[in-house]
């Protein structure tokens, strides 16, 4: 499982006072966990334990999911979506452009850009057997303006969607009241759960579950993730990453490089940088976070990182799946010969790693570094829930509510206003 490993800028005293402070919280944590308990923010601890969730998902996919399957098409946005699609691109879309003909594939519907609209539209018009296609609409509040809107334009130009419909939507929406009304099969997700939290309630696990991902295998990855990440101890590996992120902000390090050396886990960086962005940018503080790809980022980025503004902070995240038994026995017997020669490209890859955190580490760069087992549901249920838990922590540290996002509405409600204004 996720070996963290602790450089020398996370120092024991900080561990200790961190773990003080948190003590409280920590027990609190345990305690919602134990009781199984829905009613605090924090109730996001539980997902992976619901049966009642995979059940749900389970018996939704057996009436709506046939061999057919060729489309998921996601309508959603931010947290309804964004999880998902991390855990979906590090197992299989990162590889959907080279793979043109497995199926099925999800297409992710989250603008309202005009042009990819027509591009999707016309796909699914072309589409004769509507058991190709299933649309899921996801939206907690039910009134979110690009879902909707993607969702209305669906409704009115595929003739079938209303056939192959699934809602993902709280009790108390409106949008589940009409799904209600037009018997259009409906999940149900935690009201007080934000949706940045929300990738192990059906949000994610349905389209996942769809995808033929083993949702299992990443539910046990997030429970191990959780009975780590609540230990009342030093070891406690969100503890460790939320210290370090602490120590590195109070010291005006305030840019958080999320560094993966597996290309497949950027859109975990993606997710990670809505969890950071929403959790903790309140009352003018906050840590920006930011998302590169080893070893592609290091040509375009490392003179800034190395020689330029002391600000950022790196953690570095890969695994030990990088070989490929392809060696190298030099055809053109160019460049760095002698270096590569008889070398398998999986190895020149760690390499490359190795380097670059030494690099950084001499420079005097702030870094921590992540190594996953593998890039297999398991580890990434971990790795979620961990990083959800970090934040959770971070936030305590920090003195914000990691749990709500009231600056997030000012777009939204200046465009209704503007949208009405135009009636």
């Amino acid at each position: 499982m996720l070996l963290l490993k602790q450089h020398s800028q996370i120092l024991k005293k900080d561990l200790d006072s961190n773990l003080y402070v948190l003590n409280d919280y920590l027990r609190e944590l345990q305690e919602i966990k134990d009781i199984s308990c829905y009613e605090k923010k924090e109730s996001f601890v539980n997902l992976p334990f619901a049966e009642f969730t995979l059940k749900n998902c389970f018996d939704l996919k057996r009436i709506m999911v046939s061999k057919k399957l060729k489309y998921l098409v996601v309508v959603g946005i931010g947290g309804s979506d964004l999880g998902t699609k991390a855990i979906y691109n590090a197992l299989h879309g990162f590889y959907d452009e080279l793979e043109p003909n497995r199926f099925p594939k999800i297409i992710f519907l989250e603008t309202t850009n005009s042009r990819q609209i027509d591009k999707i539209t016309k796909l699914l018009k072309d589409i004769e057997d509507p058991q190709e296609v299933l649309i899921n609409v996801v939206s907690k509040s039910g009134k979110t303006l690009e879902t909707i809107s993607n969702m209305e334009v669906l409704l009115q130009e595929i003739s079938y969607t209303k056939d192959r419909l699934v809602i993902t939507t709280t009790e108390e929406s409106e949008l589940f009241a009409k799904a209600t009304e037009m018997k259009i099969p409906t999940l149900i997700m935690p009201k007080v759960i934000s949706g940045r939290f929300s990738v192990f309630s059906a949000v994610g696990i349905f389209p996942l579950l769809v995808m033929g991902i083993d949702v299992v295998s990443l539910m046990e990855g997030a429970m191990e993730a959780t009975k780590d990440c609540l230990t009342i101890s030093i070891k406690n590996p969100a503890l460790q990453s939320a210290t370090f992120l602490k120590k590195a902000y109070h010291d005006k390090m305030e840019i958080h490089n999320l560094f993966v050396f597996e290309p497949e886990l950027e859109s975990v960086g993606g997710w990670y940088e809505q969890l950071i962005s929403e959790s903790l940018g309140k009352d003018h503080k906050g840590i920006t976070p930011l998302t590169s790809v080893g070893s592609r980022d290091l040509h375009s980025e490392m003179q800034l990182d190395l020689a330029g503004p002391r600000d950022k902070i790196f953690t570095f995240v890969w695994t030990d799946e990088n070989y490929s038994g392809i060696k190298l026995n030099r055809k053109l017997k160019v460049g760095v010969r002698e270096e590569i020669e008889g070398k398998d490209i999986g190895h020149i890859e760690s390499v490359i790693l190795q380097a670059a955190k030494h690099s950084y580490e001499n420079n005097g760069i702030r870094t921590l570094s992540i190594k996953l087992g593998a890039v297999s549901e398991k580890e990434l249920g971990y790795f979620l829930q961990y990083k959800m838990i970090e934040v959770a922590l971070l936030g305590k540290l920090m003195k914000v509510d990691a749990f709500e996002q009231p600056a997030v509405e000012e777009y939204k409600k200046e465009a209704r206003r503007i949208l009405k204004s135009e009636e």
